[in-house]
């Protein structure tokens, strides 16, 4: 393997990548290398979660004991066929051309660039105030375990079973739960969090002791917050499969909801090196996902 570079053929298109020799996690000794054929070999199944979707890029061009910086913006260098979208500033009177991913040639120049991370919208470029998922965050204090982090998930889980809505668990790559509710694009990020504010004050009443929605560190004790704040106009949130720059290269990893109830997965289970064979065995865990054809119900029903 070339030190300095390569070029490879990706989709009719001359990608070429460089510094494939340098390391990006120094105690497991993967490098940029590792990663570029990671997400060459996962692409077409984490596509699709890009597919139309502006997205934040997490930057670390010398590996995660690096420097890091988000890169929301396409750089000037960029290729005239990396996908643009122009995005409307709404706290001033500005625009900013924010990349999408739709194919590999589009996704390997990205990576090339020491983006790790990839940070999808809620919303596609098609009606930017308008999701087709809503997701709940679920993010524990240090004391707090990953089993009981799981132990909210199926609480929610449960609660949205009632209602009739599907939704699908992932790991959050770090220490959380993302849950992924999809909807159909007709409701507002405004309609949403209101929605999500009220069903998550349903979860506090009946489990009082173990979740909140308050951020505040000194309100939180023992207990996961459910954090549901991203579901917002051009905010973001990790895309499932993607690499995470944390030790150990783990990946943001659909679940099941049996091994939600097991209880028995850890965020460690999923890295760059075991997620394409779990893939190949599994399929696409999340793909309902894809697929954003629930209304969601009015909670106020059977209530006085």
């Amino acid at each position: 393997m070339a030190k300095k570079g390569e070029t490879w053929r990706l989709g009719g298109r001359d990608v070429r990548v460089t510094n494939l020799q340098k390391v990006f996690w120094p105690e497991q000794g993967y490098t940029k290398g590792d990663l570029l054929r990671y997400y060459h070999e996962v692409a077409p199944t984490l596509l699709p979660y890009m597919q139309d979707r502006p997205f934040t890029m997490r930057v670390w061009p010398d590996g995660i004991t690096g420097k890091n910086f988000y890169r929301w913006r396409v750089p000037d260098y960029a290729p005239d066929w990396l996908e643009r979208y122009v995005y409307h500033l709404q706290t001033a009177d500005k625009t900013a051309e924010m990349a999408v991913v739709d194919d590999l040639p589009e996704l390997i120049w990205v990576v090339n660039q020491g983006v790790i991370e990839m940070h999808p919208w809620f919303a596609t470029r098609q009606d930017p105030d308008r999701p087709t998922w809503m997701v709940f965050d679920l993010d524990p204090v240090a004391e707090v375990s990953f089993e009981e982090v799981l132990n909210v998930a199926g609480w929610i889980h449960a609660l949205l079973d009632e209602l009739g809505l599907m939704a699908a668990p992932k790991t959050s790559g770090g220490d959380g739960v993302h849950v992924f509710v999809p909807i159909e694009r007709r409701y507002r990020f405004e309609e949403v969090r209101a929605w999500l504010g009220a069903f998550i004050h349903r979860l506090e009443e009946a489990h009082p002791a173990a979740v909140t929605s308050d951020k505040s560190l000194a309100e939180r004790g023992g207990k996961v917050l459910i954090d549901y704040s991203q579901n917002a106009r051009g905010k973001s949130i990790a895309a499932p499969y993607g690499v995470r720059a944390k030790p150990g290269a783990p990946v943001s990893a659909p679940l099941t909801w049996d091994e939600v109830a097991a209880g028995r997965v850890r965020p460690t289970d999923f890295t760059l090196t075991t997620m394409p064979a779990r893939l190949a065995e599994r399929g696409d865990l999340f793909a309902e996902v894809l697929h954003p054809q629930q209304r969601l119900p009015d909670l106020s029903a059977g209530e006085e």
